[in-house]
């Protein structure tokens, strides 16, 4: 197998101890990011780093992807399709970028977390534990998903109460707890009072989860009218 790149002799240490070289595009010279050995980038296909980007211990680049500017890549992290990791973005633990998912910003992806599909996680959006956003999803500013968690279409991001809400197709994420929709239902209240929520604060979030169709309303039955 022909070779794409080289490991050139400039190096560093970074913080955590290890030492990564520079890479080298051999078809123009192009001066790439940084690995701590060749198992970090294939060979094959048109994966590179650029910029100052990271990706070392086991983590791999493979395929048709891309990690660019400060953007670090550690753990076992897979990055692969023609995925995107740029900007200040993290990946690390056993997370999967795949297909053609971006992760920038100052985004987290970790653990065992897959995203995959279109979907985009930005901003300070961190997509940790089992997590996994996928399709056209969109993860963005402030925003934590995480358990089992699963975000397939553009999640809901309400803003201007006491805490942020994002509300996915199977959970909704107020401030730092979530859950899935049925349990946010059953416990609304009792979860409003541990965290000093007023009635009106709490009659608040739920107008917006019932508009979200979170919470599902109870029709009243009427009685059919007796006939004279």
């Amino acid at each position: 197998m022909q070779k794409k790149y080289i490991l050139t002799q400039e190096f560093k240490v970074l913080l955590t101890g290890e030492t990564v070289y520079r890479i080298k595009r051999l078809s123009d010279g192009l001066a790439g990011g940084w690995v701590q050995s060749e198992k970090n980038l294939s060979q094959e296909g048109s994966c590179f780093i650029y910029g100052d980007a990271v990706v070392y211990g086991d983590a791999v680049v493979r395929e048709d992807a891309r990690v660019c500017e400060n953007a670090v890549v550690s753990g076992n992290a897979q990055v692969y399709g023609y995925a995107r990791v740029c900007e200040n973005a993290v990946v690390y633990g056993y997370a999967w970028v795949s297909e053609n998912a971006c992760v920038y910003g100052n985004a987290r992806v970790c653990e065992d977390a897959w995203v995959s599909g279109n979907a985009w996680v930005c901003g300070n959006a961190v997509v940790r534990e089992d997590a996994r956003a996928y399709g056209n999803a969109r993860v963005c500013g402030d925003a934590e998903v995480y358990g089992n968690a699963q975000i397939a279409k553009t999640p809901i991001f309400i803003a201007g109460l006491a805490h942020h809400i994002t509300i996915t197709e199977t959970h909704v994420f107020i401030g730092c707890e979530g859950h899935a929709h049925k349990y946010w239902q059953n416990n609304l209240h009792e979860i409003g009072d541990r965290h000093g929520y007023t009635q009106e604060q709490q009659n608040q979030v739920k107008k917006h989860l019932i508009a979200a169709g979170v919470f599902k309303t109870k029709k009243r039955k009427t009685k059919p009218k007796k006939r004279k």
